[in-house]
């Protein structure tokens, strides 16, 4: 298992996307085969194959690898496994969110991932209200995105400076 994550992990990052898909593919199998398979490392290989799967082209196939991740981030549970999964199933094709997409099962797993994440988790919070606040767009919402995406860039703010990703979602949700 953990020569095909790393294997796949070198794939992702040599843009060789399918190929990680496989791998991961490969790891998982092995994985659940085995009478170790912890349900957390199960989810977060889960999080990575669709990321991969996503960055290959395969949207339909990394959303319903996120959202096999989100079930079990529930069962176990894993706030911050939930909060990714959300987050992975909005991604297309590596972008922040689908142009003109209004998805309601999206923004209700980002919302209950919201709900159970820890204040303390600030940067995946300020990336789901972020998230919400580029969907409230999509859903012709003016004032609901706004307020989502002052939410996010506050939260973002005050994460340390070495997170840069969760303001720039918050920031580019604010100039839509």
């Amino acid at each position: 298992v953990h020569t095909a994550q790393a294997a796949a992990q070198e794939a992702v990052r040599g843009q060789a996307f399918e190929n990680g898909v496989e791998l991961y593919q490969q790891a998982l199998e092995v994985l659940e085969a085995s009478t170790e398979a912890e349900p957390q490392r199960v989810a977060r290989l889960l999080l990575a194959m669709g990321d991969a799967q996503n960055r290959a082209g395969d949207g339909e196939s990394s959303i319903a690898t996120f959202a096999r991740a989100a079930r079990i981030a529930r069962r176990v549970p894993v706030p911050e496994i939930l909060a990714y999964a959300a987050l992975g199933v909005g991604l297309r094709f590596g972008q922040v969110f689908e142009l003109g997409h209004y998805d309601p099962q999206q923004i209700a797993l980002v919302e209950e991932a919201l709900a159970l994440l820890p204040d303390d988790q600030r940067s995946l919070r300020a990336q789901l209200w972020a998230r919400l606040a580029t969907s409230r767009f999509w859903a012709d919402d003016a004032q609901t995105c706004v307020e989502y995406g002052q939410r996010a860039v506050q939260i973002a703010r005050a994460c340390e400076a070495d997170h840069l990703d969760p303001l720039f979602d918050a920031l580019a949700s604010q100039y839509l």
